[in-house]
């Protein structure tokens, strides 16, 4: 039918009708796959929860192919997104888009008026039925913030639209506990295991107690927060610290 893509590559599957589906994007540098395995067990787990089966026989098939795909298409700094859905398993390559000028001015966020339901499962897998944080990260964008932070049904914090969220006091790191509502990044359970980063709730009304903010993704790794909403973040010691051992180690 015109107008579709190529059928040879492409399957009209659930996951294009209703979004079952998972994907992982993960930074490349030098041409190998940075924290391959805790992409590949999160993806893995979704799958497995959203009861599809893949086209492929097991995870060593995705590995396999990965690796082809990326000497095939060698790049110093990239992303690589890998889809997986009921007929459908694709790998894309794009430029990471985050720039020196931002980590040094640190990022923006607004409390979004959308909130995040702790009760889907979807919230908890990085699916392919992502439309809520795609729209309002846009939205954010428009009014002049880098990033949307989600509330829950409760009023709690739980993550932006692409990235968990940290808070720092005295030297210690919190962030939303995942039964708020929220995807455990790849990134943020590494700064659990590595800093014993504490879970807990945390209501807008405190942050202000907090000495400094940040969030994560495995593209930006760690991202300063320069404000939310007025609330200005001024101090940023723990996390500078936090972006030199996290670029030395990975980056």
């Amino acid at each position: 039918m015109k107008g579709l893509p190529n059928m040879n590559n492409f399957n009209i599957d659930n996951g294009f009708y209703f979004g079952i589906g998972v994907y992982e994007t993960i930074s490349v540098i030098n041409g190998k796959l940075i924290m391959a395995d805790r992409h590949w067990n999160r993806m893995e787990k979704g799958i497995k929860k959203l009861g599809f089966k893949p086209p492929f026989s097991s995870f060593e098939t995705v590995i396999e192919k990965a690796d082809i795909y990326l000497k095939k298409n060698f790049k110093e700094k990239a992303a690589l997104k890998v889809v997986v859905s009921p007929k459908n398993f694709l790998f894309k390559l794009r430029n990471i888009p985050y720039t020196p000028d931002q980590y040094q001015k640190g990022f923006s966020l607004n409390i979004s008026t959308v909130q995040k339901n702790e009760t889907s499962i979807f919230t908890y897998i990085k699916s392919l039925n992502n439309g809520d944080n795609w729209i309002e990260k846009q939205t954010s964008i428009k009014k002049g913030f880098d990033e949307p932070v989600f509330l829950n049904s409760k009023g709690m914090l739980t993550e932006g639209a692409t990235t968990n969220l940290f808070f720092v006091k005295d030297k210690k790191l919190y962030t939303p506990s995942i039964e708020c509502g929220l995807l455990p990044g790849t990134i943020r359970d590494y700064l659990l295991e590595k800093y014993g980063a504490r879970e807990l709730v945390i209501f807008p009304e405190d942050i202000k107690k907090y000495d400094e903010m940040f969030i994560t993704n495995s593209l930006m790794g760690i991202m300063p927060v320069s404000k939310i909403n007025k609330f200005v973040f001024s101090e940023r010691e723990m996390t500078q610290l936090i972006m030199k051992d996290f670029a030395s180690r990975y980056f």
